[in-house]
């Protein structure tokens, strides 16, 4: 994905999980379920991460008409120690 794109991406589900009621961060609390990786690459889903107890699948899903089919992974990958989004998937 180019630079822009990501950005327009990312622009798109942020607003998609900003729901009233809900704290987007920093207020927000955001956790994620344990994850274990494979060597230097780990995988986690939307139904992984929860911000203020309400998944991030579940809060995208709050007004739409999609009986969930929509979903976002990330691809995470291990570098001198630290982690870093490789990839995001969207689609089921």
């Amino acid at each position: 994905m180019r630079a822009t794109g990501s950005h327009q991406t990312l622009t798109s589900l942020r607003t998609g999980w900003a729901k009233p009621g809900i704290a987007l961060p920093p207020k927000g609390k955001v956790t994620v379920d344990k994850i274990t990786p494979s060597g230097d690459t780990a995988t986690v889903a939307d139904t992984g991460i929860s911000l203020d107890g309400h998944t991030l699948n579940a809060l995208m899903l709050i007004g739409s008409h999609n009986a969930g089919g929509f979903g976002v992974k990330w691809t995470l990958q291990r570098k001198q120690g630290r982690w870093f989004i490789g990839e995001m998937n969207l689609g089921n």
